[in-house]
């Protein structure tokens, strides 16, 4: 809880134009410009909308560094994403190839073999509220637990989440290079409770 707090107070507001790679890095996230089409297509207004908040620093969060190392990944950048009422993150595909090479992979065996080994397991860190909305495709994700953690198909399923409760809505997301540890511990995963989309 006191990690979540910190988290909650030093968060930065983030919009299409501002936001980051996960991490330190300094790398631009995918076309503004595809981004800016995408929204006025629909009637929206880039510039007026508020993504979310993100919180990139865990040098001083023992707790949330003992979950991000329990995955067992390579290369690990970490985000908090802080959702306060009223802020969404539009439909998108997360552009993870870029994130790790910062570049394309021109040879088709080379990226075919690199890209499968890049996950990204979102972790909730604190119970859903009605009110706050997570999509992936047509899946309307909700009533979930903190604690709670999952995968997806990163190349290929749009998403989006928006905020309409009156609590903050925090979570983690981990993005890195699958090791044997992580392969074994998601073998696992997948035969017990947990449930990974």
């Amino acid at each position: 809880q006191k990690d979540l707090e910190i988290v909650k107070q030093q968060s930065v507001p983030r919009t299409w134009d501002t936001i980051t790679y996960s991490g330190n890095q300094n790398q631009r996230p995918i076309s503004t410009e595809k981004r800016r089409y995408d929204i006025a297509q629909s009637g929206g207004d880039l510039d007026s909308i508020e993504l979310t908040n993100t919180f990139d620093d865990f040098s001083n969060l023992p707790n949330l560094q003992a979950a991000i190392d329990y995955f067992g990944l390579e290369s690990v950048q970490p985000r908090c994403h802080v959702q306060h009422t009223g802020q969404m993150f539009t439909m998108h595909i997360d552009p993870l190839e870029r994130l790790f090479t910062g570049q394309e992979i021109s040879d088709p065996d080379a990226k075919y073999s690199y890209i499968h080994r890049i996950v990204r397991i979102t972790v909730m860190l604190e119970d859903w509220e009605p009110g706050q909305f997570w999509n992936f495709g047509n899946f309307n994700y909700s009533h979930w637990q903190a604690g709670d953690f999952f995968d997806f198909d990163w190349r290929h399923v749009p998403h989006g989440t928006a905020n309409s409760s009156l609590k903050p809505r925090v979570i983690m997301t981990v993005s890195g290079i699958k090791t044997a540890k992580s392969q074994e511990f998601f073998r696992q995963s997948r035969h017990s409770k947990t449930v990974l989309l």
